[in-house]
């Protein structure tokens, strides 16, 4: 949960391509993809680099696997887990499932 929510986060939050580009590199050596991902034809895509830094953003933050946003089931209970996350993100989690109040 937390490692891809920091990208997330600093995606969000970039302001430059330059942002932009440091979040990249620090994507490329620990972030979650999305397993439809080619990360080669997006670091070749020539026309990213004309494209807007909204647009950009956008093409990042697509990138990421998003169940990595949340904890599994089956974890969500573990005690190691739960001393990790706050009680607002466990409910969440809870009621992703279907099994708490949110």
């Amino acid at each position: 949960m937390e490692k891809n929510m920091g990208y997330l986060k600093d995606l969000e939050n970039a302001t430059t391509i330059d942002e932009l580009n440091s979040v990249y590199q620090r994507m490329k050596q620990g972030a979650d993809y999305d397993f439809r991902i080619d990360l080669s034809k997006y670091e070749n895509d020539p026309e990213r680099k004309s494209m807007s830094l909204e647009d950009q953003k956008e093409l990042l933050i697509k990138m990421l696997n998003k169940n990595q946003l949340y904890f599994n089931e089956d974890n969500i209970d573990d005690a190691d887990v739960r001393d990790l996350i706050s009680d607002s993100d466990y409910q969440f989690n809870k009621s992703f499932y279907g099994k708490g109040n949110a």
